[in-house]
């Protein structure tokens, strides 16, 4: 699953990184910051259906029906008609759906508590390798050909990975009598979605990774940088993730996020004074390093979900989380659609202090009761 999902990100993060620059350089801005935003909507409102899929079908098949997508949507950009490119955006941010709730889903499963951070730590570094060398490689070429070339290979590169998930073994799901029952109750869980704003307030950092930060670096350094800077995104996973996870399965979920909410903050000051570009690398920097911790697939945040659900209702407490992290995504693209400054890490500095004063009450509770909690509103 790791190499599946070393490929498909490969060609699908590095391309991810070029789109707003992309369709700027061709005097179509907009396309590129609607493009993002459409997928991180359908993302969010799809995964309640990826959830009852998952629950029905099984992690494998839901991730096999939205790989190919990934490589479909990086094709279609080349055509640089923005109607196709709004169509493949939505039906990609379904696709992420499957694929994320899938990934999160199949991987606790085979997973013991015991070794939960441990082994999402080794996705995500053996993950990341491939966005890594994907950006680098896009970076490099960018400047002898054109991207709409390098786009296709990328597509070509995703494609690969779907052909991976075929050799991964069935892992069934607990069989519930009516998913649609407890889609509700998860939506209407108080505990869940107060844990879940963990998930939210560290995706705040990756929509400004893709859209705001590398127009930033394209115009303090040149477009050639943006493959190499923004790469840290990816670079930091490889070499810390793996430590993170079985830390936290050491020391425990807590210590990590608290020092995850420090260093966004951080982070997010420095950003805020990027029009000096060293401290828009030490800014860079600094949330690389959370994104390493807790955003997205990092192993703090999966092994979390893991922690607070059980067999029957792990694909929905897994839908919830990769909902409310998309959210976070598609309202700091929303942010940076409208202003394009500095000012929007300030506001985000804002969200996330709030946001880290709403969930400490959850985060001094114990585990065990968290999960207890969780099955009884689900129950």
């Amino acid at each position: 699953m790791s190499l599946a999902f070393l490929l498909i990100f490969a060609g699908y993060n590095s391309v991810q990184q070029y789109v707003t620059t992309y369709f700027t350089g061709i005097g179509e801005s907009q396309v590129g910051f609607r493009s993002l935003i459409l997928i991180y909507i359908f993302f969010a409102v799809a995964n309640p259906l990826a959830s009852i899929f998952t629950s029905k079908y099984g992690s494998k098949l839901a991730m096999l029906v939205a790989a190919p997508i990934y490589g479909l949507y990086i094709f279609s950009i080349s055509f640089k008609n923005p109607a196709i490119v709004y169509l493949t955006s939505s039906l990609l941010g379904m696709a992420a759906s499957f694929i994320w709730t899938g990934e999160t889903s199949y991987l606790m499963r085979i997973s013991e508590q015991k070794s939960r951070g441990k082994n999402s730590g080794f996705f995500n570094a053996v993950f990341s390798v491939g966005s890594v060398f994907g950006l680098f490689a896009l970076g490099y070429l960018s400047t002898r050909f054109a991207l709409q070339s390098l786009f296709q290979i990328a597509a070509f590169a995703s494609f690969l990975g779907f052909l991976f998930l075929f050799f991964l073994r069935d892992v069934k799901s607990a069989k519930l009598q009516n998913q649609f029952v407890f889609l509700k109750k998860i939506i209407f869980s108080k505990t869940a979605i107060r844990v879940s704003l963990i998930g939210f307030v560290f995706s705040l950092i990756f929509g400004v990774a893709i859209s705001l930060i590398p127009v930033q670096i394209g115009s303090l350094a040149g477009v050639e940088f943006i493959g190499p800077l923004t790469s840290v995104f990816y670079f930091f996973p490889i070499i810390m993730s793996y430590s993170f996870g079985s830390l936290s399965d050491v020391k425990g979920r807590r210590v990590l996020l608290i020092w995850s909410f420090a260093i966004t903050l951080v982070g997010l000051f420095f950003l805020y004074l990027s029009n000096n570009f060293l401290f828009l690398i030490i800014g860079v920097l600094l949330t690389a390093v959370t994104r390493s911790l807790a955003g997205g697939a990092g192993p703090v945040t999966v092994s979390l979900i893991g922690d607070i659900s059980d067999e029957n209702n792990l694909d929905f407490v897994t839908a919830l989380f990769w909902m409310m992290q998309n959210f976070g995504v598609v309202v700091a693209l929303f942010i940076t659609l409208f202003l394009k400054t500095r000012e929007v890490y300030l506001i985000l500095f804002l969200i996330v202090a709030v946001a880290f004063l709403a969930v400490w009450p959850i985060l001094k509770t114990n585990l065990n009761l968290i999960q207890r909690k969780v099955s009884q509103e689900l129950s």
